[in-house]
């Protein structure tokens, strides 16, 4: 369990994807569509840390004011397992 990837959320993926290729970054797949609508692709940094680049379109702007409300509910819900103390 830990950190898989981080991820920025941009607009134009497939613009961004241009210019990371054009720069030399190793991009491991090309931008496709989710299920939901978003746009993302994901690429490698130099440390082989994976970055995803995300569209959220209309979603960033309900995440910027409920995100906070979010982080509550899954450290109180279905996510309370990963935000418990571990025994040593």
């Amino acid at each position: 369990m830990g950190l898989t990837h981080f991820s920025f959320n941009v607009r134009n993926t497939q613009k961004w994807y241009d210019y990371l290729v054009s720069r030399g970054v190793e991009c491991i797949s090309r931008p496709e569509q989710s299920p939901r609508g978003h746009w993302f692709f994901f690429a490698k940094d130099f440390d082989g840390n994976l970055i995803e680049m995300i569209d959220l379109r209309h979603m960033h702007y309900v995440l910027g004011w409920l995100g906070w409300l979010g982080g509550w509910l899954f450290r109180r819900g279905m996510y309370k397992r990963y935000y418990e103390p571990t025994s040593a």
